[in-house]
């Protein structure tokens, strides 16, 4: 009995010391200054494929909730998920509950319908925009074919999201006339899905320089139509783009865009009500939004509706398809770039109109408040009067009594030697 305890104690002992020697560091010293830098990038990627293997461990979606939840990921050259930016708390776009939660907060995705509603309610004003889209015979081409042919270059050779923007849409968006910024993270404002969704972060977008907002407007709607705390950033944007790389998908940058127009809507609704007692809704679309990706650009459109009994007394924010294009030839080339660029004068448009309708209802109630001011200080002034003459008036009588009792008493030291 005890030679087999010695022989299984001796086996123990030696499987670990096996299992140390298996544990140790690869030696790199064996790999040539050429293969070392391709271990590390081959490390760094996470090595090889297991997911072949029995008992490898999928990632849940608890497992995975930070990752999604503060950044959303685009595969790298190299094949190693990179964060593209931070998006802050709350579902990411690519979450599977990302929409239903959007739903439960009343914005609904593109062509959303209920048994009671078959077809999801578009703008009022849809078709006077998507005329606004269409080239005229008159008008002159926006591109030519050094453009086209510099886009469809750039564009075949972009492996990711930030070469996309900088390298293929950057010359596309430049216009002088319309102020903008990008990948700025909306932190100012407050959250319309109670924190359950990621903070918006457009790739792009268009706003309003903040000296162009009447104080008065800016502070009574600082947590709507201030996205960021930073004094140069824009106001009340209502213009958004996403865009993918060749990794990404269109599924995830139409769920991005459907929370930025909500939240530009918002802003534009916000601006269009200031100082009414009741706001209105006239079911027009004044945000816009684009998504590209893999020389696709697609065009949206979105409006606020009114609260109804089946959103429980909150408006309902929508998005549609204006139009969409495939870039891969100088015509579409050509219609799609005109129609960015109409978009986008349009928004200006509407951002202009409201922003100077609010300054002047501020303007208006500044006065007002002055005035019923100046009317008040006369009564002020006269009771401050009447006090004053009270107290002259009690003064007076206080010194006449003093005086009057100072005689009587000299009076009666008198009497008193006589």
């Amino acid at each position: 009995m005890a030679l087999v305890l010695e022989q299984r104690n001796s086996e123990y002992k030696k499987n670990r010391v096996r299992r140390k020697a298996s544990h140790k560091l690869a030696d790199v010293s064996v790999f040539t200054e050429e293969e070392r830098p391709k271990l590390l990038r081959f490390a760094r990627a996470g090595g090889p494929d297991l997911t072949d293997l029995r008992g490898y461990r999928i990632e849940t979606e608890e497992s995975s909730y930070y990752l999604d939840s503060d950044y959303d990921y685009e595969e790298s050259t190299s094949g190693m998920a990179i964060p593209e930016k931070p998006r802050g708390r709350g579902s990411g776009a690519s979450k599977p509950d990302f929409l239903r939660k959007c739903i439960r907060h009343k914005i609904y995705p593109r062509a959303y319908r209920t048994p009671k509603r078959p077809f999801a309610p578009k703008p009022r004003n849809i078709d006077s925009i998507r005329e606004a889209l269409r080239p005229t015979p008159d008008d002159p081409l926006p591109v030519g074919d050094a453009e086209f042919e510099r886009f469809e270059n750039d564009a075949v050779h972009a492996t990711s999201e930030a070469s996309v923007m900088m390298d293929v849409l950057a010359p596309l968006m430049t216009c002088r006339e319309i102020k903008n910024m990008k990948n700025i993270p909306f932190l100012n404002l407050d959250s319309m899905t109670d924190g359950e969704l990621y903070v918006p972060q457009p790739d792009f977008c268009d706003g309003a320089w903040p000296e162009t907002v009447d104080d008065k407007v800016r502070d009574e709607l600082e947590r709507v139509i201030v996205p960021s705390s930073d004094a140069e950033n824009l106001l009340a944007t209502n213009f958004f783009l996403q865009v993918k790389g060749p990794k990404g998908t269109f599924d995830v940058a139409q769920k991005q865009v459907t929370l930025d127009g909500a939240y530009g809507s918002r802003m534009m609704h916000a601006l269009q009500n200031f100082g009414k007692e009741t706001p209105e809704y006239d079911e027009n679309a004044y945000t816009f939004s684009a998504t590209y990706i893999e020389g696709y650009l697609s065009l949206f459109a979105h409006h606020v509706a009114a609260p109804t009994i089946h959103t429980k007394g909150h408006p309902g924010y929508h998005i549609t398809l204006l139009r969409g294009f495939v870039l891969h030839d100088q015509t579409s080339f050509a219609d799609g770039v005109y129609a960015l660029r109409s978009l986008r004068l349009l928004a200006r448009k509407y951002r202009d109109e409201f922003i100077e309708t609010a300054n002047e209802r501020a303007d208006r109630m500044s006065r007002l408040q002055e005035e019923r001011e100046a009317t008040a200080e006369p009564a002020v002034e006269g009771d401050a009067g009447r006090d004053d003459t009270k107290q002259m008036h009690s003064q007076s009588v206080s010194d006449d009594k003093s005086e009057h009792e100072a005689t009587a008493s000299e009076e009666d030291s008198d009497e008193a030697s006589e």
